[in-house]
């Protein structure tokens, strides 16, 4: 099981909220919107690569009151949580860290029963950002279960 936590450096892609929050992920400009930081655009990428029909569930959305968001990236032989956290900014004294995607990091758990799928996920973000391992977070092993989908 794949568990990390790697430190954003952009804004990958820009959504709507309100479509966001239902799982659907359409893109967004001015008031209403969330960052999917690069981290959650590779990792969505990575795996429509593994399966064309990716299904993306939020488990948790931001609001007003919270930056972070959790999702689950779920293929036929993999599941991959992402989970997007204001870490740096000086959040909530500075109001203007959550729009600032170098503030972010996003916690990556992944479980599969495709050989090297998880292997494959930590190359690719082990080759494109600092990670480090982390033990797999409570809200992340929830979801993913002790079971392999």
């Amino acid at each position: 099981m794949l568990s990390l936590v790697v430190q954003t450096r952009s804004a990958g892609r820009v959504v709507r909220w309100d479509d966001f929050r239902r799982g659907d992920l359409r893109d967004g400009t001015g008031m209403m919107t969330t960052m999917l930081t690069d981290v959650v655009c590779d990792a969505i990428e990575h795996c429509r690569n593994h399966d064309p029909l990716l299904r993306f569930h939020v488990l948790r959305a931001n609001g007003f009151w919270s930056a972070k968001f959790d999702v689950m990236l779920e293929g036929a032989m993999f599941r991959v949580c992402c989970g997007r956290r204001l870490v740096r900014g000086g959040f909530p004294f500075n109001p203007a860290a959550a729009e600032e995607p170098k503030n972010y990091d996003v916690l990556v758990s992944a479980t599969s029963t495709v050989d090297g799928f998880e292997s494959s996920l930590t190359e690719l973000l082990q080759s494109r950002y600092v990670c480090r391992p982390v033990v797999l977070p409570p809200e992340h092993a929830r979801h993913l279960g002790s079971q392999r989908p």
